[in-house]
């Protein structure tokens, strides 16, 4: 899968996905294009958005956030949420290593991103006019 994104004022914004398969390309995009292209760019298949409308991604997720608060209906999302990130760290062990790797071995990895233990530690010096440094304490006088 390839993500693009570019919002920059004064140029042609785009945020768009590309799915690639063995048999073609799907495109998405956020003008609301869904299509399936052949590798030799014949179209597959295409929403059909006259006969089945959609809202917005961007506004239907606003929407459904409301709705939860309106309705007292939780949305709990971590399980979708925990799968995702464990797919994008499989890629980038993957892309890193060179060497595909399965979900069984991904999951059975004992690969650690964070530390070993989380603990509290005091607070940094704010006095007025001191600006923090990372890495640097206590930090430098404006």
């Amino acid at each position: 899968m390839l993500h693009t994104a570019r919002q920059i004022d004064g140029c042609d914004n785009n945020i768009s996905e590309q799915v690639l398969g063995t048999e073609g390309i799907a495109q998405l995009n956020d003008r609301g294009e869904i299509k399936i292209l052949d590798w030799n760019g014949n179209l597959l298949w295409k929403y059909d958005y006259e006969n089945k409308p959609v809202n917005n991604p961007y506004n239907q997720e606003h929407i459904h956030l409301v709705e939860s608060i309106r309705l007292d209906k939780k949305i709990n999302q971590a399980e979708d949420l925990a799968y995702s990130n464990m797919v994008a760290i499989m890629g980038k062990e993957a892309a890193y290593t060179g060497k595909a790797i399965t979900w069984n071995e991904i999951m059975a990895s004992t690969l650690r991103y964070g530390p070993e233990t989380y603990a509290m530690s005091p607070l940094p010096d704010y006095r007025e006019g001191v600006v923090p440094i990372p890495g640097k304490a206590p930090s430098a006088p404006i």
